[in-house]
This record gives C-alpha cells, structure tokens and sequence, in this order.
C-alpha cells in the first residue's frame, strides 16, 4: 500500500517540503498506532527537480517474528545452560551411586569375613557328667565350656579332711601327771640353778600345758577352717580346686605357730619387764645374814650367770638375770645341800672359787634365770637316749614313782 503526498508549493529557495502522513500516525516520529497498524518510516529526498518524498511501510508481522527469534534464541541459551547443569547433577550422582555401591559391597564382605571368621555359637546342654566327660569337654571347648554349679558355697569340711599331728612329747608320758608328779622335790630350790633336779618339775609342767595350749589353739583353729566356706559359680578344674585347699591349709599352717610365738614372747617380754621372783630361786639370791651381833636379816640379791671364758670382769661380777636371761646345759652335781646353798648365787661356775663337777648331763634339756626360758630351749634329746632314759628312770626310783 502505497501514499502519494502533494506539493503545495515551493519557496524560493526551490527546496520542496513533502507532508506524508499515514492512518496511525506521524512518518516522520516514525509513530505507530494501535495494535496490527503498519509502521511508517519516513525519509526526506534530497532536492531534485520533481520534488518528491517517498516511504516505506514495515508490516507489524515482521516485527513479531523479529522478537520471536530473540526469544527462540534466548530459550535456547537458557536450554542448553540447563541441560548442562542436568548433565552435571547427573554426573555427579552417578559418581555417589558408583562410590555407595562401592561401600555396599566392601560392607557386605567385611560382614561375610567376620561371620565366617567367627561363627555363631550354639548352646549344647550335657548332663549327667562325669570327671572323664568333663576332663574331655575342657580339652576340646575350652574358652567357651560353661559349667555352673548347682550349690555355689560349699563348706570345706564336706570334702577334705585334715589330719593333724602334734610332736610325740605332747602324747607321751612325759607329759602325764604322773610322771611329772615323781619329778616334784620340796626343796629343789637348795640345788644350783643348772641343777636338773631344781626346775625337772616346773619345766615338764610347762611342757604339759604348752601342749594342751596347743592343742586347744590348734582345734580352734581346725573349726574355723573346717566351717570356711568355698564359694564359686563356676565348676573347678582338678588343679584349681587343690590349689584352693592347699592355699586355705597353709594359711592354717602359718597363722597357728604365729599364734603361739606371739603368746610365748608376750611372756617372755612380761617376765622380762617386771622381774618376778620364780620359787625356784634360779633368777635370785635369797640368803639369811647373821651379823656380829647375832642379828639376822635377809639378803636379796640377783643371780648370775658367769661364763668361764668371758672377760676378768664379767667373771668376777657376771650377768645378771635382771638385766639378760641366760642359760646353760643341764646337768646332777653330787654336791652337799648346803654346798649348793652357798653356791647358788652364780652359775655355772664361779672360778676359781666354785667349780662343781658334774655327775650326768641330761642332753637336750637346759637351766636358766627361768624354767620358761630354759624349756624353750629345749631339744628334749634326752627323751630319746636310752643312757639318758636310764638315768631319769633311776632318778624316779629314788622318787619312788
């Protein structure tokens, strides 16, 4: 569709102005008009002889199928960028899929190695057992044999039995009341102290009643181990169980002499520190004085105890019981009562002034500043001598026993 213009006229510069106009708007704005009008583009000639202007129209299809391949190519950009970004998130989970099933699979062949490595266990009940049977079991099953007892404490007594045995004096006559009875002298204190005679008596009673002491501790002792329990939930093997008992025996074996050295040495230390007088005078020296004037008075005095081959001093004055107990073999001496009254006061001997000769000596057996001390060193060889016996036999015939 075309438009003519007309020329109203010119000037005289002969320059020629065209007025072009269209249905919707100016051609020289290049306006445009509602919806599906043509758009005028308007351009001015350069001056020629016809003076004419001419426009061209541009339909509005052509500018809706301009801004269709813009939105084409800008959906198509869009498009591809998220096709890429797609094509990435897909990449990626293919990586994590690949990377699980990796694990999965390591997973399921650390779980098929333990399970083979380490098989379930299975429960077996057995009964009616028998050492034989048991003794197999633990050879074969070792670490997994459970075995629980149907009484978890036990006491001792219902499956060992102790056998105790005392030293053979503790069960001889030696210790009968009638033997140490033949023994007793009325005046054993006039013999000298290392005189066998003079504490015979006090040390076999000693004897009798260190053995009935023992025997009492001993039993009571025997009780306490016999009520012990022994407790455990699960069955003992041989080794086991002795290991038990001998560990529960020697702790009896061990506490009971403890016992009894304590109650000794509490005597000892007790004699020691108060210094009683024994009736045997073998600790003092007790001696009636007449003066000038035929006044009497009693001298009380310490015994000593003198070793022939000490020092001059220890030989002139010696040890006293008061400060150390001493001790000697010992022996019979065929002294007068009154030479051994005289004599008393030091032991054994007295050189150069007193050196007894002795008759027997009764091997084994020793005198001290106390009869305790004395038995305590006792080895009682004597009593299994025969000249030995033969003596003390003779002894207690003339003791009329």
């Amino acid at each position: 569709m075309s438009s003519e213009g007309s020329n109203e006229g010119s000037k005289g510069d002969g320059t020629t102005y065209g007025d072009t106009t269209g249905k919707a708007g100016d051609a020289q704005h290049g306006g445009s008009g509602g919806a599906g009008a043509p758009k005028i583009t308007g351009t001015h000639g350069a001056p020629t002889g016809g003076g004419t202007t001419t426009g061209h129209i541009i339909s509005g299809d052509d500018d809706h199928n301009a801004n269709s391949e813009n939105e084409e190519e800008y959906n198509d950009d869009t498009n591809n960028n998220e096709s890429v970004e797609s094509s990435k998130i897909l990449q990626k989970q293919l990586y994590e899929t690949r990377l699980y099933i990796v694990f999965l699979l390591i997973s399921l062949y650390i779980l098929c190695f333990v399970t083979l490595v380490n098989p379930q266990d299975r429960i077996v009940t057995v009964r009616n057992l028998t050492p034989t049977l048991i003794n197999q079991l633990r050879l074969e099953y070792d670490q997994t044999l459970s075995c629980p007892c149907s009484l978890i404490t036990i006491p001792y007594n219902s499956f060992v039995k102790n056998t105790i045995e005392f030293h053979p004096v503790c069960s001889s006559i030696f210790i009968d009341e009638q033997w140490i009875n033949g023994l007793y002298l009325p005046y054993a204190s006039t013999y000298l102290v290392t005189d066998f005679r003079t504490t015979a008596y006090s040390q076999f009673q000693l004897l009798s009643n260190l053995c009935s002491i023992s025997k009492k501790t001993v039993e009571q002792g025997l009780s306490d181990l016999n009520n012990n329990y022994l407790i455990n939930l699960q069955l003992f093997t041989e080794n086991e169980l002795k290991f038990k008992i001998n560990e529960n025996i020697e702790l009896f074996r061990t506490s009971i002499p403890i016992q009894m050295t304590t109650f000794l040495k509490f005597l000892q230390i007790t004699t020691q520190a108060n210094s009683p007088i024994s009736a045997l005078n073998t600790n003092i020296a007790i001696k009636v004085i007449t003066n000038v004037a035929n006044s009497r008075y009693l001298s009380i005095d310490s015994s000593y105890y003198v070793e022939k081959n000490n020092s001059m001093f220890d030989v002139l004055f010696g040890t006293p019981c008061t400060v150390k107990n001493r001790i000697s073999f010992a022996a019979f001496y065929s002294l007068s009562e009154y030479e051994s009254a005289v004599n008393h006061q030091f032991w054994p001997t007295y050189p150069p002034i007193f050196e007894p000769n002795t008759t027997a000596i009764v091997n084994g057996f020793f005198s001290g500043c106390t009869p305790l001390d004395a038995l305590l060193q006792t080895t009682f060889d004597c009593l299994y001598d025969k000249i030995c016996l033969e003596i003390l036999t003779n002894i207690s015939r003339i003791l009329k026993i």
